[in-house]
């Protein structure tokens, strides 16, 4: 279960990561503090589980932030208008 969650928080906090990113440079104000709190708990959540296991952790870890990575990409892409893959 542990690792599960782990894909699921990694996954979150490299899309709200680069979420954060768009909101900075496209000067969102109002959505910073909503999306520094979120990351500040996927951070929280992901130290936790890193202290509770071993470091085979950082496989799910990996998997879920590479995940998130694509999936901002792609959300990027469509927020802009950009059908292409």
């Amino acid at each position: 279960m542990n690792y599960f969650v782990a894909v699921c928080v990694s996954y979150l906090f490299i899309f709200l990561r680069a979420g954060q990113q768009i909101n900075v440079i496209r000067g969102y104000y109002r959505r910073i503090p909503l999306y520094s709190f979120a990351i500040a708990f996927c951070e929280v959540t992901a130290v936790h589980l890193i202290v509770q296991d071993t470091v085979w952790i950082a496989i799910p870890l990996g998997a879920g932030g590479c995940l998130g990575a694509w999936h901002a990409m792609k959300m990027n892409k469509v927020v802009r208008g950009d059908r292409t893959i």
